[in-house]
């Protein structure tokens, strides 16, 4: 991520980012579920996944942060964070599988520009600056929906059997 010190002891972004992306994977591989019905091909919405969870997530992973107090605006990162990533998902991410078919299916519908609209969205809403002389959110917003965009789309799978239909957890 350009402009930040990821290494640097006293640079909290690399645990942030760290905490993000752990805090996400364990939710995604968990909960992130859908429901084929037996014998019937379609297009499946991913159902399982909720802000509130995903931020939990996030959250039990931040150990050096002060989540709380007047000035700490830490637990609004996790939150809107956690907030872009399910309502992409939610709201665009399907799986489409074949009548009858049993295999491993990709997610479509995620991109990263999906993912960095709805961060931008979700951080602006909780009161972040993206723009200006000091505002380094920017960088970090297309690293880490970059980031999700290619791990969804491209190393997320569904193991499906289409023919005796189910419910089927993201691998």
């Amino acid at each position: 991520m350009t402009g930040f010190k990821i290494d640097d002891p006293y640079c909290k972004t690399g645990e942030m980012v760290g905490a993000i992306v752990a805090g996400i994977n364990s939710q995604l591989l968990g909960n992130a579920k859908i429901t084929v019905n037996s014998h019937a091909g379609g297009t499946y919405p991913i159902i399982g996944i909720d802000s509130t969870s995903l931020a939990g997530a996030i959250k039990s992973n931040l150990t050096g942060f002060n989540l709380s107090g007047r000035h700490a605006q830490g637990a609004a990162l996790p939150e809107a964070i956690a907030e872009s990533i399910a309502q992409a998902l939610t709201g665009s991410a399907t799986v489409t599988v074949p009548t009858d078919g049993v295999g491993l299916f990709q997610i479509q519908g995620v991109s990263a520009s999906l993912i960095a609209d709805k961060m931008q969205e979700s951080l602006i809403s909780s009161g972040f600056k993206l723009s200006g002389t000091h505002a380094k959110q920017q960088p970090m917003i297309e690293a880490l929906s970059t980031a999700f965009a290619e791990a969804i789309t491209d190393d997320a799978r569904y193991n499906v059997d289409g023919v005796s239909g189910g419910i089927f957890i993201m691998i």
